[in-house]
């Protein structure tokens, strides 16, 4: 053995450590499984068949989910007006904080331009970082 490797405490000898390419977890996680989002996600947008007004036709099911909810919440069921209650202020923007917030960026944006305007106007090197 040569002294330029210091064996110890994380460090094998060169003739036990792994080879390259080969992890010490032979079995390891399998290549392809699916995680506990992965499968809740495609659960979640699994097509089903569902009857609207004599119709039938095919939605996710968290649409299905959110079409019981509300008729629940219609017929007077408390726990499902609050949980639609909470999808309604979680998941919809409001028109006046939408449009606040495109003003504030327009007038961000407008600012940005009139700078590297002037930087072009000068002849200098316009960072495109900022953009």
């Amino acid at each position: 053995m040569t002294n330029e490797y210091e064996v110890g405490y994380g460090k094998p000898p060169k003739k036990h450590q792994f080879k390259p390419g080969y992890s010490g977890n032979k079995k390891g996680r399998p290549k392809g499984r699916k995680n506990i989002h992965t499968i809740v996600e495609n659960l979640m947008n699994e097509k089903i068949k569902i009857t609207i007004n004599g119709r039938t036709k095919k939605v996710s099911c968290i649409e299905a989910t959110i079409r019981q909810v509300s008729l629940a919440a219609l017929k007077g069921d408390i726990k499902a007006q609050r949980i639609l209650f909470d999808l309604i202020s979680k998941y919809t923007v409001r028109q006046e904080d939408l449009l606040q917030g495109n003003e504030e960026m327009q007038q961000e944006d407008i600012q940005l331009l009139n700078e590297m305007m002037k930087q072009y106007a000068r002849g200098e090197e316009i960072d495109e970082s900022r953009a």
